[in-house]
């Protein structure tokens, strides 16, 4: 999120997912992380994708997490074996992937802001349509 909010281009997601892979290649999911992570990559683009990337706007953050989380949720339901646990965690682990995620586009999307504040894309990012005139 932090990437695709500061330097809001084509494929960063991708890109930027891919990269965080191949670095969880290391843990116990191993090679698999990597098609994970570009699933989510893939996810993050779609919602930027389908508005031609003229939209920047954080409900469009949040609304591509939320949609993701419609997908991610019955696979790892799935993957974990949550339809085995009690009612109530059940409830609770849906809820807590809907929460974190997003708790942590918020969060995200602050440090972009601040990141972009600072100058850290200064050269690669588009100009705001605002500043340009």
């Amino acid at each position: 999120m932090i990437a695709l909010a500061v330097l809001r281009r084509p494929g960063v997601a991708l890109v930027t997912m891919f990269l965080a892979g191949i670095i969880a290649v290391a843990s116990p999911a191993g090679p698999s992380a990597i098609v994970t992570n570009l699933m989510v990559g893939a996810a993050l683009e779609a919602g930027f994708l389908i508005t031609r990337y003229w939209i920047w706007r954080p409900w469009l953050f949040f609304l591509t997490g939320a949609l993701f989380q419609l997908y991610y949720a019955p696979a790892s339901f799935a993957f974990y074996n949550i339809g085995d646990m009690a009612l109530a965690a059940q409830i609770a682990f849906v809820g807590l992937l809907f929460v974190s995620t997003a708790a942590f586009t918020q969060i995200g999307l602050v440090v972009a802001k601040r990141l972009t504040a600072a100058g850290v894309a200064r050269g690669i990012a588009p100009v705001p349509m605002s500043a340009a005139r």
